[in-house]
Formats: C-alpha cells, structure tokens, sequence
C-alpha cells in the first residue's frame, strides 16, 4: 500500500485518517467500495 504497517494499523484502530489515495488502494485490494470499507454502518449485519 505504500504505507508504514503502523500507519496501517492506526487506521484499523480508529486512530489515523487515511489519505484519499492510500483509501482507494485499500477499498480495490479488499474489493470493496471505499464508502463501504471507511463509511459504512458498523452496527449493521
């Protein structure tokens, strides 16, 4: 991704923003939407 495992592991945490681009790389790795990775409901199934 480009990025520090510990910047990684902020951004799992809650604890770091990721930039735009480094968003983008994560949604098409995980194959997902970045509004489905970054803002989806967390308390929904």
């Amino acid at each position: 991704m480009g990025i520090p495992q510990s910047a990684y592991a902020m951004i799992e945490r809650g604890q770091r923003t990721p930039r735009k681009e480094t968003m983008k790389k994560l949604a098409e790795f995980f194959g997902l939407s970045v509004n489905k990775l970054f803002f989806s409901d967390k308390s929904k199934p």
